[in-house]
């Protein structure tokens, strides 16, 4: 319902600059042409400004941490300890924090507040634990394995067993199954119907499961 409000009244708004594609997105919504309809109202006790404003502000912070991951050139996937945020006096709550630290895939977040310009910057801890990096490895074998699945026709509900070689990360065992639908998972290199290699940094891994 949501994506369908935005997408009728954004194409009826675009319709003066964009006719084409309105037209045929509203046409989606109505049997009545996008050209011919009347612009969506506004409601004024509908508008949050604070929530404007902060989220304007969380869309810089996250803007500023891609751009850092992307100088640093670590990865989305791979998960960082903290972010810190320096900036002007602003205050944001804890839903906000959690938006940002899933959005930069770090653990904390800490603010440093100051008084000197109206910037956003943000500095990341670009430090790899052993453990952050297992769990950047998780990530990665999870996605390679949602891909292996979809390319073998696999449904949503169906559930595999699922063998990895050469890496061990046993402590996010459950992690990956929750991911990739496994009911179970071994970590020796045993043979399944579906099999691919995958590099991953520095380590070539061997990912192998079957249909239950």
């Amino acid at each position: 319902e949501v994506v369908k409000e935005v997408l009728e009244k954004i194409s009826l708004i675009l319709t003066p600059f964009a006719p084409y594609i309105s037209e045929y997105i509203y046409s989606e919504f109505s049997n009545d042409s996008a050209s011919l309809s009347s612009w969506p109202k506004f409601y004024n006790k509908l508008i949050d400004n604070k929530l404007e404003r902060d989220f304007e502000i969380i869309l810089k912070i996250i803007e500023n941490g891609l751009s850092r991951r992307d100088k640093e050139k670590i990865g989305l996937r791979w998960p960082l300890s903290k972010a810190t945020i320096i900036g002007a006096d602003f205050k944001l709550n804890k839903e906000h924090d959690e938006i940002i630290k899933s959005q930069l895939n770090v653990k904390n977040i800490i603010y440093i507040k100051s008084h000197d310009t109206k910037d956003i910057s943000v500095d990341l801890d670009t430090q790899v634990t052993p453990e952050l990096e297992e769990e950047g490895y998780a990530r990665e074998i999870s996605r390679k394995v949602q891909a292996m699945r979809k390319n073998a026709g696999l449904s949503k509900n169906d559930r595999i067993k699922l063998s990895l070689s050469g890496i061990d990360i046993v402590n996010f065992k459950y992690f990956i199954m929750n991911r990739v639908g496994a009911k179970e998972i071994i970590f020796e290199n045993k043979k399944y119907k579906y099999s691919e290699e995958e590099k991953i940094k520095n380590k070539i891994i061997k990912i192998s499961f079957d249909k239950l």
